[in-house]
């Protein structure tokens, strides 16, 4: 069977007949995110000020579904950095982050962008982010060669944002990017 899900034990005894610890592939910060999303959905399903249907479309806000997705597409046609247009494979990135955001800022589609995965994962690492007229901002923190192998060209413009999206922007630089 190809690509089989096993069981923690199963994996730990075949790791250590090859040599490699479990611990060596199991990724910390991944367990962690995971737990956040999962802390992030119990939240808003146990809220009691909104309805259902408020509730719903702000879960699939968090996953980059839904309402805010569309709302994003109404801004964004596609990645601004790699200018991948199938929507299949672009994330629905908040600039200002969730966890930051009132309710009203999680589904306000100006404070998103339509990001290719290890863009998204840039940019929501303060890693990368944006000049109001779209000069890319690249963080001290991020080696130069992780830019290259991607194919990222570091002065990149990648056009002007409308006024609603630079308040945005402003928070992210002023409190994520990571000069």
């Amino acid at each position: 069977m190809y690509l089989a899900s096993i069981s923690e034990t199963l994996a730990d005894i075949l790791l250590a007949k090859i040599g490699k610890p479990g611990a060596f592939f199991k990724n910390s910060a991944s367990i962690e995110e995971g737990k956040k999303e999962d802390d992030a959905q119990k939240a808003i399903e146990g809220r009691t000020d909104i309805g259902p249907t408020q509730k719903q479309q702000l879960v699939q806000a968090r996953r980059g579904q839904g309402i805010f997705k569309s709302n994003v597409r109404l801004n964004e046609k596609q990645c601004r950095v790699t200018g991948i247009e199938d929507l299949r494979l672009l994330i629905a990135s908040h600039i200002k982050p969730w966890a930051d955001s009132s309710d009203k800022e999680k589904l306000d589609g100006c404070n998103g962008l339509l990001l290719s995965p290890h863009v998204d994962r840039l940019f929501d690492r303060g890693l990368i982010s944006f000049e109001d007229n779209g000069a890319m901002l690249v963080s001290s923190k991020l080696d130069p060669a992780i830019l290259r192998r991607w194919g990222i060209d570091a002065s990149t413009n990648v056009g002007s944002f409308k006024v609603e999206q630079c308040a945005y922007l402003e928070f992210h630089r002023s409190k994520i990017f990571k000069k």
